[in-house]
């Protein structure tokens, strides 16, 4: 089942979507700021974010940038919420990638046909564009289900591990340094 993390400010608006998204089989996961939706993150990949363009203290752009800065990440579909007569908000949001930007308040189900749509034309990029298995020595990575396997046995890794072993078959023979290391594990 594909978990979708909601980030978003409004308390009533954020328990609405979790509803709606629930109702549809989806799983989810609640933040209602940068910090908890980050911290969200580091024991949990989701399938998607749908992120608040407005949050507290910070804007959901800088989220959607922070989701973009690692290398596990980087193929989360985002929705991004912006209120309604803000078009420049809209435009800004598209060019810095995010996948879709719907108005505030949100139709619930057309939040759920979105996410839908996301998760079909994800799909279709993941099977034309990259691997889901990454293989080197004996051991293979399972990108989907973020499992290991070492010469055919399963391997119990914690993420921050599965995160630095990806990372070091993506670079072979290359050397990081501690703070670089730092960084992969905290998921940040």
């Amino acid at each position: 089942m594909k978990t979708i993390l909601i980030v978003e400010t409004d308390r009533f608006s954020r328990c609405a979507s979790v509803s709606a998204l629930n109702e549809a089989g989806y799983n989810t996961l609640e933040a209602d700021s940068f910090a908890a939706g980050i911290n969200c993150m580091r024991n949990i990949i989701p399938s998607a974010a749908i992120v608040d363009f407005q949050l507290a203290h910070d804007s959901g752009l800088e989220f959607y940038a922070q989701i973009q800065q690692n290398e596990l990440k980087q193929h989360i579909p985002t929705i991004i919420l912006v209120p309604t007569h803000q078009d420049h908000a809209r435009v800004q949001c598209l060019q810095a990638g995010a996948d879709d930007v719907m108005s505030k308040p949100t139709a619930l189900n057309e939040l759920v046909l979105r996410i839908n749509k996301l998760f079909s034309s994800e799909l279709n990029t993941l099977a034309n564009t990259t691997q889901s298995n990454i293989s080197s020595r004996g051991i293979n990575l399972d990108m989907q289900s973020l499992q290991v396997s070492i010469a055919g046995e399963n391997a119990d890794l914690s993420l921050s591990e599965f995160r630095l072993l990806y990372h070091f078959m993506r670079n072979p023979n290359k050397a990081f340094s501690r703070s670089e290391l730092r960084k992969l594990t905290k998921g940040d």
